[in-house]
């Protein structure tokens, strides 16, 4: 089993991951020479493009961490004191909008006659820069905001205590006792954050209105689709892509392994521990929650379409209008669910043999969460390169679509279940084993109540994602091949907002029905496994 779950790991990880890595960086550089290479990896457009990336993805995550950090402490002290607070669910409700249906809600409340341009509030922001990192924004402050909150948890209230009984000052306390703790998840999210806004595709495509609003992201799909393919140019775009939000990884986790060795007296705590004394007032559990619920607003605005457009979309739907996408869309989200968590099982399986501090076992962690790193549609095109003659976006691919979601939602899977490697129930299985059960008794009563919850809740998170994901289906849809998705933007480019708007509305009702179900599922098992 062990040796079945490592070579499944490694093909899938070395097909899916490695050779399309190196189809993009080898047809990049080859066939031309280092001049003519350095001449079009710095071409003045390119470069420009890199510039307004920058910018826009440094602007955006330096607003979200200004407002997420705050956020973060004030919510990590409250689950210190009521762990079981329902908080973090609204504060993860933005993980299940889709960029599609983010960039719809803002387009609603910026337009000529949006609701916030009509009272004067951001007026002329549709269609700019302005509006995209506005989106951004508002997708990522919770999550920068749980980031810290849970590393907010981990602040030992024996050490605050001691910290005060010895005269220290609030700035003292938070500068020895608290930053320590939370420095990492912090810098973890704003690293994030960062590469989501460079790898940001359908925000920056609607709302952005195209050039001059233009980043890598969609310049290497206008280069695929719209600039007589020229894959060259859309190759140098992804390289750059990857130097961009690879390099602060990189940076992170090599200055993370250098902080650490230098904090070897640091002890971490545990989530949600026992404590006690006096916890914050109230009125925090409502603040909090009411800052939750703001980030949540802008997007209830897609339900506010004309009743004529339900019955129109409840027709259309009987025609057959949209119902062959939203079959697509459904058989698309389960397959890339069932691959990337199949996947991430068995991945799950083959490391929890490996020593826990062995270098080897940090490498393979490492690797396997590469492509959250990664843009999907470099993804798309490395996938394109690697196995064209099987593969054409023109023509369309259901499988394509799938493995490249897939390769995407993986790290989510993988995070998610993960933990169930270092909780093991090694007492249990003795004794099952000593009293005669077999393998496939002591899985179906010691081994899969504990993987049961994360492992519904990691198909759930998947399915969300790629039921509302528009870069892989972009590149590799066809007439015949058209989800749900791609068919709202269709609709939005003719002019059909209020139809658009319904499928908009429907599709953040199923996606955030998921997330929250895969939440509130792993958030179960997580306090399960604690209390145990």
């Amino acid at each position: 089993m062990i040796f079945f779950s490592a070579l499944w790991t490694s093909v899938a990880w070395v097909l899916a991951v490695l050779v399309p890595l190196i189809a993009v960086l080898s047809f990049g550089f080859s066939g031309q020479s280092s001049a003519e290479g350095a001449a079009g990896f710095f071409d003045p457009l390119i470069l420009s493009v890199v510039k307004l990336t920058l910018v826009q993805a440094a602007s955006s995550t330096a607003i979200c961490v200004l407002m997420g950090y705050p956020l973060g402490l004030f919510l990590g002290k409250w689950l210190q004191f009521h762990p079981r607070s329902r908080i973090p669910t609204l504060m993860a409700l933005p993980y299940g909008v889709s960029t599609l249906v983010a960039a719809m809600a803002w387009i609603i409340l910026l337009g000529r006659n949006g609701v916030l341009s009509g009272l004067g509030i951001f007026p002329d922001w549709a269609y700019t820069l302005k509006a995209a990192i506005l989106a951004h924004v508002f997708l990522n402050v919770p999550w920068v905001a749980l980031s810290v909150a849970y590393s907010r948890t981990q602040v030992p209230l024996r050490e605050i205590d001691a910290s005060i009984t010895l005269g220290g000052s609030s700035w003292q306390i938070y500068r020895f006792v608290t930053w320590p703790r939370v420095k990492w998840g912090l810098l973890s999210a704003a690293v994030q954050v960062f590469s989501l806004c460079v790898m940001s595709f359908t925000l920056v495509l609607i709302l952005g209105g195209g050039p001059p609003v233009e980043t890598l992201e969609t310049l290497l799909y206008s280069f695929i689709r719209y600039r007589a393919l020229d894959i060259q140019s859309a190759v140098i775009c992804g390289l750059w892509e990857m130097v961009l939000t690879l390099a602060p990884w990189f940076v992170l986790i090599v200055f993370r392994r250098w902080a650490q060795h230098n904090e070897k007296g640091l002890k971490w705590g545990v989530h949600f521990q026992p404590i006690s004394g006096v916890g914050p007032p109230l009125y925090w559990g409502w603040l909090l929650s009411g800052v939750a619920i703001f980030f949540i607003l802008p997007y209830l605005v897609v339900f506010s379409a004309p009743l004529a457009t339900w019955h129109t979309l409840a027709l259309g739907l009987i025609r057959g209008d949209w119902f062959e996408a939203l079959v697509i869309s459904i058989e698309l989200a389960c397959l890339s669910a069932a691959l990337s968590v199949l996947t991430a099982i068995l991945a799950v399986f083959s490391l929890k043999t490996l020593p826990r501090m062995s270098p080897l076992r940090r490498l393979f962690e490492t690797l396997l969460t590469l492509p959250s790193g990664l843009s999907i549609l470099v993804l798309a095109l490395g996938f394109w390169l690697a196995y064209g003659q099987w593969v054409d976006p023109f023509e369309g691919s259901l499988a394509a679509m799938a493995s490249v979601q897939a390769t995407v939602f993986f790290p989510l899977a993988f995070r998610i279940l993960w933990p169930l490697s270092e909780i093991g129930s090694f007492t249990q299985l003795d004794a099952a084993f000593t009293l005669g059960a077999s393998r496939f008794q002591v899985f179906r009563w010691v081994e899969w109540p504990r993987w049961r919850g994360p492992v519904v809740s990691s198909i759930a998170a998947v399915a969300g994602g790629s039921l509302a994901e528009l870069g892989a289906v972009s590149f590799f849809y066809s007439e015949k091949l058209i989800p749900l998705p791609l068919l709202i933007s269709r609709w939005m480019a003719k002019y059909r907002f209020d139809e658009a708007q319904g499928l908009a509305a429907f599709l953040l009702l199923v996606s955030c029905f998921l997330i929250f179900f895969a939440f509130r599922i792993g958030r179960m098992s997580e306090m399960r496994g604690v209390l145990r």
